[in-house]
């Protein structure tokens, strides 16, 4: 059996690729919630409308949305989701 580190089991479990990264995590024991905190790890993006490679233009504000619940615990996931600007305009990013 391989040892892995704690981080390592939160960005399989949220299904992050080598371009996002888990930040932090917040355990809420009375509420059975974990907030993962996540961010994009590179400047190079794709845009979701064209699918050619653009640069990161700026952040949308702090978006939550629900995730699959890591055992008994209610998983949201906490991220400033980069926009992308390539020949179709500023385009919000995909998240994993």
């Amino acid at each position: 059996m391989e040892q892995i580190t704690v981080s390592d089991l939160i960005q399989y479990s949220v299904g992050l690729d080598d371009n996002w990264e888990f930040d932090k995590l917040f355990f809420d024991e009375e509420n059975q919630r974990v907030d993962v905190h996540i961010s994009h790890s590179g400047d190079s993006l794709v845009c979701p409308e064209t699918g050619e490679y653009g640069m990161r233009y700026d952040h949308r504000k702090l978006r939550s949305w629900r995730h699959l619940d890591l055992l008994q615990f209610t998983c949201f996931i906490p991220c400033r989701i980069p926009r992308t600007k390539s020949s179709a305009g500023v385009r919000t990013s995909k998240v994993p």
